[in-house]
């Protein structure tokens, strides 16, 4: 798994930070360790549906936790 083939990815910078849905530049996780990767040649619909969901969680939750 590689971050630049996830369907999440947003930007990859020159210097090897990415930023993506659920990460950015400063927060990034493993993508063998990543809630929300999700290869991008998937075309599976219930797999990606699912995906979108837990992007949503975990997108819900940081905010929960911004606002304490």
């Amino acid at each position: 798994m590689k971050c630049k083939e996830c369907r999440n990815l947003i930007d990859y910078y020159e210097d090897g930070r990415i930023s993506c849905e659920i990460h950015s530049p400063e927060r990034v996780e493993p993508p063998d360790t990543c809630k929300g990767y999700l290869n991008m040649k998937c075309k599976d619909k219930e797999k990606i549906k699912r995906n979108m969901k837990i992007i949503d969680d975990i997108n819900l939750e940081a905010k929960e936790e911004m606002l304490g």
